[in-house]
């Protein structure tokens, strides 16, 4: 490749792999990938750190990476800054990132990196100020709400357009490197669920990656291999001039992945208990998910999701079909053809071989923060 000087990474919120539009599919290397979690906190931190979620430690929101571990802005060398239209005094996720300060593209100087979140396609969709109100809104009409998803979406693709515009306005595009992802997918009536965060399921794990720059062409391509977030930090940072940045991803560009699948963690605690936990590994076609925690504990937390979650308009209808896919101790999706003790073998394995850290914790989430998290959609408030 030519030499890189900046990095853009432009994380849409809660985009589908099936949901990549074309106009943003056609500007470079699409590879499907595999989230390393299904909500912001243990995502970001992945994309931020090169590291899964054991390793970088942040999995719920109050916590922040461990302080032992480096991020993408910590690079010497570098100027670094994350931006999102929220500003911090409103969003916990500046503090899990150990980010103070809301910084646009155009405050920083080459050579720099940037990551920036938008919202556009997460819950509440299009000018509703709250999730609750607009599934109270819209109930399970899921074709309407699929319109005004793909709707939000085409609002992300234009700010990122206008990300583009500016490095060319710059003259500094050919010198950056674009990543265009999304932190996990999006629920819009499959499986009886809506939303994001579980369960463990393709339509939350599988999103799109575009890497963009004018040295990539076809011989970059390997429509058989997928990737997880934390192959992304290896790529970004493995083309980076002076940059000795450890991450447990590969750098896709320059090397090949030494395996065909890739890994999931998903834990949601409320009050000091689990109400879901699972581990899953994926491949191109299909993935393999174990629930680790109790029946009696998910199926508390369905009724949650009928009776109190902002999504209940939607879902009280399709119950029976979410508790379904909520019972479920194993799951294969897609054509795998192995044992689930073959596959069990292989999580333990690898989640034995990770490198734990604990969050640190973070400053106590305020009012505002609260308020926000819950106009999201989020229900550990």
């Amino acid at each position: 490749m030519s030499e890189i000087e900046n990095v853009v990474i432009f994380v849409v919120d809660a985009l589908r792999w099936d949901s990549l539009p074309t106009e943003v599919e056609s500007k470079g290397i699409v590879r499907k990938t595999i989230a390393q979690s299904l909500y912001t906190v243990p995502s970001f931190s992945s994309i931020a750190t090169g590291l899964y979620p054991q390793e970088h430690g942040a999995n719920g929101w109050g916590e922040r990476i461990s302080s032992d571990v480096d991020t993408i802005f910590d690079l010497d060398g570098y100027d670094t800054g994350f931006y999102q239209e929220v500003p911090p005094n409103k969003d916990a996720v500046y503090s899990v990132l150990r980010q103070t300060e809301q910084t646009p593209l155009s405050d920083l100087e080459p050579p720099f990196v940037y990551m920036e979140r938008d919202l556009s396609p997460h819950m509440p969709l299009l000018s509703y100020s709250d999730t609750q109100q607009y599934f109270k809104q819209k109930k399970n009409n899921w074709s309407e709400i699929e319109r005004d998803y793909n709707k939000a979406v085409a609002e992300s693709v234009s700010t990122f357009e206008d990300r583009l515009d500016y490095l060319e306005s710059e003259g500094i595009l050919d010198k950056t490197l674009v990543v265009f992802t999304s932190d996990h997918g999006e629920l819009l009536g499959e499986h009886g669920c809506a939303l994001h965060s579980s369960p463990a399921v393709p339509e939350l794990v599988y999103v799109p990656t575009v890497f963009i720059h004018p040295s990539l062409d076809s011989s970059y391509l390997n429509t058989g291999e997928v990737i997880e977030h934390v192959d992304i930090t290896s790529t970004v940072t493995g083309n980076l001039k002076g940059t000795n940045f450890e991450t447990s991803g590969t750098d896709i560009l320059n090397s090949s992945r030494d395996r065909n699948w890739g890994y999931n963690h998903i834990r949601i605690n409320r009050g000091g208990r689990t109400f879901y936990d699972a581990d899953s590994l994926w491949t191109e076609d299909g993935g393999y998910v174990r629930v680790n925690n109790s029946l009696i504990l998910r199926s508390l937390y369905v009724l949650n999701e009928v009776f109190r979650a902002p999504s209940r308009f939607a879902t009280r209808s399709d119950f029976i079909k979410m508790f379904r896919t909520y019972s479920r101790q194993s799951t294969q999706f897609g054509q795998l053809n192995r044992p689930n003790s073959e596959l069990n073998e292989l999580i333990d394995n690898f989640i034995e071989n990770l490198s734990k850290h604990s969050a640190d914790e973070g400053e106590e989430l305020d009012s505002e923060i609260k308020d926000h998290l819950s106009d999201l959609g989020y229900v550990d408030t």
